[in-house]
């Protein structure tokens, strides 16, 4: 039988999404578990990979395993074995050519940026902590550059692998002030490693005027790899998965 679930989990103590040998990652965790209940019949599939520290509350995996179950009772049974810090929010059956990564149209993530205020020790886990105010009116300027067409997005991405596409469209990129917090919304048909986060730091660089618009809106045309402003992935939130037919309503 083939699984949907809709995963939350703080990323601080994972080293990531994606399996790795020896090392806690969320597939790593979230097959044991279901080894607990059945047998797996493939690796678990993922709609989007999370670096070393990201957190998400709307991952999408996708799990094959040999027993009969209801999506209830795999929901309940992964959550009683699974540890604290992730959570199977939802469970549906699906066909088994469904591939959750191919079939996705877009991924939305949320940066947050902690500003001008006391060190805090609760807000220090999901979120950077910047001592400067930031100018968000100047980094909304800089941000409406950002081409929204389907473009080669190289620059803001860490070295990628061979004949691996860069091209990627950009949906949504939205700045907005809460008291003390930035949040900064993108979405994306995908997203390239580390893209996100590099698209952040050069964004903080223009809020403390570090860098003008004018520079920022240039880094688009710069070689691959070369923008190395990343902002830290503990403010990096996956938020949801968007399919061409809502399947977690």
């Amino acid at each position: 039988m083939n699984f949907l679930l809709l995963l939350e989990y703080d990323g601080t103590n994972f080293c990531g999404s994606q399996f790795q040998p020896s090392i806690r990652t969320v597939q790593g965790e979230l097959e044991d578990s279901v080894m607990k209940i059945a047998d797996l019949k493939k690796r678990a599939m993922f709609a989007s990979r999370t670096d070393s520290g990201v957190h998400a509350l709307g991952q999408i995996a996708k799990i094959s395993i040999d027993k009969s179950i209801s999506s209830n009772e795999l929901q309940s049974a992964l959550n009683f074995y699974i540890s604290k810090d992730l959570s199977v929010k939802s469970a549906l059956k699906i066909d088994d050519d469904f591939n959750p990564r191919t079939k996705a149209i877009s991924r939305l993530y949320e940066y947050t940026i902690s500003c001008g205020k006391a060190r805090s020790p609760q807000n220090a886990r999901y979120s950077w902590e910047i001592n400067d105010i930031l100018d968000v009116q100047l980094m909304k300027i800089a941000a409406s550059t950002l081409p929204t067409e389907p473009i080669d997005w190289s620059p803001f991405a860490a070295r990628l692998p061979e004949n691996y596409s860069p091209i990627r469209q950009l949906k949504e990129f939205s700045i907005n002030k809460e008291a003390s917090f930035i949040k900064i919304r993108v979405r994306a048909s995908g997203f390239l490693h580390h893209q996100v986060r590099r698209m952040i730091g050069a964004l903080q660089k223009v809020g403390t005027k570090k860098m003008s618009v004018e520079k920022f809106s240039d880094l688009i045309n710069g070689p691959a790899n070369s923008v190395q402003f990343s902002a830290p992935a503990k403010g990096l939130n996956l938020i949801e998965v968007e399919y061409p037919v809502p399947i977690f309503q």
